[in-house]
């Protein structure tokens, strides 16, 4: 919230074009592999229609499936969680497959699924769990292991706010949110999970397979071992610094290449424009949609969605302007993130730290 008000997480605007939802399908995508389900809920019919137009064609362009799965679409009863979502979609198959990769829709990153799974066959793994180094810093915001040499999580913390796990580390290793497990066991641990009261993969699931030495850990590592591009954006501030970060110098490290066919490429390079001046407008290093209007103004280190318009005179930089939103001549915008359609009308200087 705010931006969930009138559309899904999934479905929220990230960079000038694209969606938070479309990272993940690409990911899917490029990686091949079975077929996809959507597990959805909040304003569920948006999302399969967003899907619907922009993606389906692709995979069925590969011999797979794409479709979303509402919780109403099942039993009319609202998942309980991200487990309870997971256990009730399964139980509906008609056949179980033998393995299930589990995501988020709401992460930015790029990865290629097929060695992490070429990881748990190899390993004859119940459960592998996709990680990444984290700075200590951030551990409230993830589920932190520990991690012994055969790879096993000996430890799992969603979220945890404990001092004495922090102290004297340089970084930790956060979950991904990225899940592989073999089907028929991780059916008997959401069976017994049916019966509890919390039904979450984090706070659950993991933790419980841990306890059993079944859950194994994947590195997501780069081809020169270094540290893979990857954000949570969970809340408006990671929201805001994702995409200060991809404009700013970390673009490259997400290489979304185009897909014939396919209408939503996530947030690329190509999207950025380096800099560009007319006797109209200046924009430097920044995201502009095609349907932005733009008046005699200044744009730095800034994205402009679908819609936008700006009058002239005004500055705007280091700010996330979402769709149809409006900046009047003389504003002044620095560090901002602006709701779907609002208006900024004085010409005061607006300064905000997310």
């Amino acid at each position: 919230m705010p931006l969930t008000a009138n559309r899904p997480k999934p479905l929220v605007r990230f960079g000038s074009q694209c969606c938070l939802i479309d990272y993940t399908l690409y990911n899917c995508l490029v990686s091949e592999g079975g077929d996809v389900l959507v597990l959805t809920q909040y304003m569920s019919d948006l999302v399969d229609k967003y899907i619907s137009s922009n993606w389906v064609k692709s995979f069925a362009k590969t011999g797979r499936k794409l479709k979303a799965i509402s919780s109403r679409a099942l039993d009319n009863c609202f998942f309980d969680g991200t487990a309870d979502a997971v256990y009730r979609v399964l139980s509906s198959l008609e056949k179980l497959p033998d393995h299930v990769v589990v995501l988020a829709g709401d992460h930015i990153y790029r990865m290629d699924y097929r060695q992490m799974v070429e990881f748990h066959l190899l390993g004859d793994n119940a459960a592998t769990v996709g990680c990444i180094r984290c700075d200590p810093s951030q551990a409230h915001r993830f589920g932190i292991m520990s991690i012994d040499h055969d790879h096993f999580i000996t430890g799992f913390r969603e979220k945890p706010s404990d001092p004495e796990i922090l102290k004297g580390k340089n970084y930790l290793t956060a979950s991904m949110g990225i899940y592989i497990f073999n089907s028929s066991v991780l059916m008997e641990y959401l069976s017994q999970n049916q019966r509890e009261s919390s039904h979450d993969f984090g706070h659950d699931i993991i933790p419980r397979m841990v306890e059993h030495r079944e859950a194994r850990a994947f590195h997501n590592r780069n081809n020169d071992n270094s540290t893979p591009y990857w954000h949570d954006v969970g809340d408006l501030s990671a929201y805001w610094q994702a995409q200060m970060e991809l404009i700013e110098n970390d673009i490259d490290l997400l290489n979304f290449s185009p897909i014939a066919g396919l209408r939503q490429l996530p947030f690329s390079k190509k999207d950025i424009i380096w800099k560009y001046y007319n006797t109209n407008h200046k924009v430097i290093r920044s995201s502009i949609a095609h349907t932005a209007r733009i008046g005699r103004a200044v744009i730095t280190n800034s994205v402009l969605c679908p819609g936008v318009k700006v009058d002239d005179g005004a500055h705007i930089q280091n700010s996330v302007l979402l769709d149809g939103s409006e900046v009047a001549a003389g504003v002044d915008l620095s560090g901002c993130l602006i709701m779907p359609r609002s208006k900024i009308l004085s010409a005061d200087q607006v300064r905000m730290t997310m």
